[in-house]
């Protein structure tokens, strides 16, 4: 009982001190005011550093007269700002800054050629080092339906054709044959439409005696259809030789597709912003629509349709830009092909022409039957559906 007394006591006395010292503190301040005083006396003391007396832009030389020396509380200073002025004097602005500035070691330049380094935009800064970035033309079927946005990644498919050329001129084949005229007395050849109708055949004659010329050089003479190059083969049936020209004006175009590069990302789709100097976005004169008024009884017209994005910028090596460049400048067809995220397979694929579908797809060449369609088909067409009627 003696012992459970006395420890009531001692806590009474001690809840008595903790009260006593909380009234004190709160109501009397009895103890914080050394505290209040040394943290008053701190704030109120003054540190001398350098600022601009007039706006500077980036790459300016700093010079005496655009400086002066202000002061600022302790508490704000820290050991990259400067404190006397020789210590900037022939340094270089790193920015655009204004009047009262005060300045730091971080916003100055030794050398102004230093901002090409810093001044770019904010695309080129996520360009990985050792890469470039590269533009090419998409449309709605090229470009993944405009299903593409920034940070896909993409397989680029090249569809070229291929013709045969003479080597020597660089034209297409088959050539166009010409006769020379030797130089000397030659005969004159005349060609007699008198009578004829449209349609008709023109007839070539040959004269000679007062019909001659007398050429000093030598000349060419060809015609059209006509001399186009051909071919001698021998006709199996009468065993004679012929001479068969081609049918057509030109070659049929030879095409092949093949990817030309694996798994690069989109840094952008469409028309980048327009940015000034600074990378401030440039704004659009905010222009009042121009509304027309319908005449009572006709229909308005249908909304306008905003522009589909026709290009788009892909991250590459630099060689792979230069191939791109030099596909696009040849009429290389360009098709771009999705990737799903995360995969980073590059199993080279295999080109695909003529040959290749028929061996791999199993494409029979049709046989040469002895009947066919009527009417007859001569190209491929889509068949006509019902909704597909106005």
């Amino acid at each position: 009982m003696r012992l459970g007394r006395t420890l009531i006591i001692i806590a009474v006395l001690l809840i008595v001190v903790l009260g006593l010292v909380y009234l004190a503190t709160t109501f009397f301040g009895i103890g914080g005011d050394s505290v209040d005083t040394a943290a008053t006396a701190a704030a109120q003391t003054l540190r001398t550093v350098v600022a601009l007396s007039q706006p500077a832009s980036a790459g300016d030389l700093i010079t005496t007269d655009m400086l002066i020396t202000t002061e600022i509380q302790a508490n704000e200073y820290n050991d990259l700002m400067f404190i006397d002025k020789a210590q900037i004097v022939g340094l270089y602005a790193r920015s655009n800054y204004e009047f009262g500035q005060i300045l730091s070691s971080t916003m100055m330049l030794t050398d102004p050629t230093q901002l090409l380094d810093e001044l770019h935009s904010g695309h080129a800064a996520i360009i990985p080092a050792g890469m470039v970035a590269i533009e090419i033309p998409i449309s709605r079927f090229s470009g993944m339906a405009y299903g593409l946005t920034q940070g896909d990644r993409v397989n680029v498919i090249g569809t070229m054709s291929f013709v045969d050329l003479d080597t020597q001129y660089q034209t297409i084949l088959p050539n166009y044959l010409a006769g020379v005229v030797a130089p000397g007395e030659n005969l004159i050849a005349t060609t007699n439409t008198s009578g004829l109708e449209d349609g008709a055949t023109v007839n070539t004659q040959i004269t000679s005696g007062e019909g001659t010329i007398d050429n000093l050089v030598a000349q060419t003479a060809s015609g059209d259809r006509i001399s186009i190059e051909g071919r001698a083969e021998l006709d199996t049936l009468l065993n004679v030789p012929i001479y068969i020209v081609p049918s057509e004006q030109g070659q049929r175009p030879r095409f092949v597709s093949q990817t030309v590069l694996f798994n690069r990302v989109i840094l952008h789709v469409g028309n980048f912003p327009l940015l000034d100097s600074q990378g401030n976005l440039i704004p659009l004169d905010d222009l009042e629509p121009v509304v027309e008024e319908v005449p009572e009884g006709e229909e308005p017209p249908p909304p306008e349709v905003p522009d589909q994005p026709d290009i788009i910028t892909l991250v590459v090596t630099p060689q792979e830009a230069v191939t791109l460049n030099y596909m696009l400048y040849a009429g290389v067809e360009l098709t771009l092909a999705l990737r799903p995220p995360g995969d980073v397979d590059t199993a080279p694929t295999d080109a695909v022409d003529l040959q290749y579908m028929m061996n791999v797809y199993r494409i029979p060449l049709p046989a040469q039957l002895p009947y066919g369609f009527e009417p007859p088909s001569y190209e491929l067409k889509e068949p006509v559906l019902l909704n597909d009627i106005p």
